[in-house]
């Protein structure tokens, strides 16, 4: 597989091109292309979207077993009420 990336930071966007090829008897049958994007939003900003639309009683969370978030982490969960 081959991987492109091109990241649009003022956009919040990653898009990705990927190339799989596909061989039989070490000779190359067929390239399959794909593309994926890739959108973010920051803690605060998510949180405001929630908020917005009705969501209330926000928590954000840096996993599985409620702790804090921390500036290593990759991922955060959100909770909310409506």
């Amino acid at each position: 597989m081959n991987q492109a990336s091109e990241i649009a930071f003022n956009e919040q966007v990653q898009t990705n091109w990927n190339r799989y090829e596909i061989y039989s008897n070490d000779v190359l049958i067929e390239s399959r292309f794909t593309t994926s994007q890739l959108r973010w939003y920051y803690k605060h900003e998510f949180r405001m979207m929630l908020e917005s639309v009705g969501f209330t009683d926000v928590s954000i969370y840096g996993g599985y077993n409620c702790s804090p978030v921390s500036d290593d982490q990759s991922f955060m969960i959100f909770r909310a009420f409506k």
